[in-house]
């Protein structure tokens, strides 16, 4: 009898466990028939110019946690990780955006959007060396590549020692020394660096708590 009961009591657990498991596979597939059916409505809305609705099925994409199911149904479509990093701007989400144009890249090194914004990201995260290492690589693929110029010179005004530490980065094209770039777009370059860092600043700083307020003062209490 206690056998039986114990072989009865194992086949109710088994049977626990495997509706748990089988909730959990239904759970997960539809979290990515879901991130599924919301990556192609974007895909479509961008493919008729529809950016603006694209743009905020992506941002569902982000908000909703979709996001990782979605990659991992296409994780080498550039134009995924560029629209991601994209979003994540506006939402002023730096480091995914970060991590999305490295993923882009990676996807194809000669996607020029995602090189461009992820210079622009690497500035405003402060991350001075890597960033010159990518501005390095789209002045081989563009010499008057301004951006890249402007935020060079930037970088190595904030910390000199870089100029020396990188001067072997930027030898092969002697030419890019020649290029002059207008103060108006310089600032305006340095501007939107240094606009999206303010903002992400903002983000971060805490309000100030209101200083705590005694209902009865100290010396009544002591």
């Amino acid at each position: 009898i206690r056998i039986a009961a114990l072989n009865a009591s194992s086949t109710v657990e088994d049977d626990h466990e495997g509706s748990c498991k089988s909730h959990k596979t239904q759970t997960k597939e539809a979290q990515e028939a879901e991130a599924f059916a919301l990556y192609h409505k974007a895909l479509d809305l961008q493919k008729h110019d529809r950016f603006e609705e694209s743009a905020k099925a992506y941002h569902e994409l982000l908000e909703a946690r979709l996001l990782r199911e979605a990659v991992m149904l296409d994780s080498t479509d550039v134009n995924l990780w560029y629209k991601i990093g994209h979003v994540a701007l506006r939402l002023i989400r730096v480091p995914l955006a970060r991590h999305a144009f490295e993923e882009g890249l990676r996807c194809n090194p000669d996607h020029w959007p995602c090189l461009d914004n992820l210079i622009t990201v690497l500035y405003t995260l402060s991350d001075y060396t890597t960033c010159l290492y990518f501005i390095c690589k789209a002045l081989e693929k563009d010499c008057c590549y301004s951006k890249g110029l402007v935020l060079k010179e930037k970088i190595f005004q904030e910390q000199p020692c870089l100029r020396q530490d990188s001067l072997h980065m930027f030898l092969n094209d002697m030419s890019i020394h020649e290029v002059s770039v207008s103060a108006a777009e310089s600032q305006a370059i340095v501007d939107e660096a240094l606009g999206l860092r303010r903002r992400r600043q903002a983000l971060t700083v805490r309000e100030k708590e209101p200083d705590l307020k005694l209902v009865q003062p100290i010396p009544f209490l002591t």
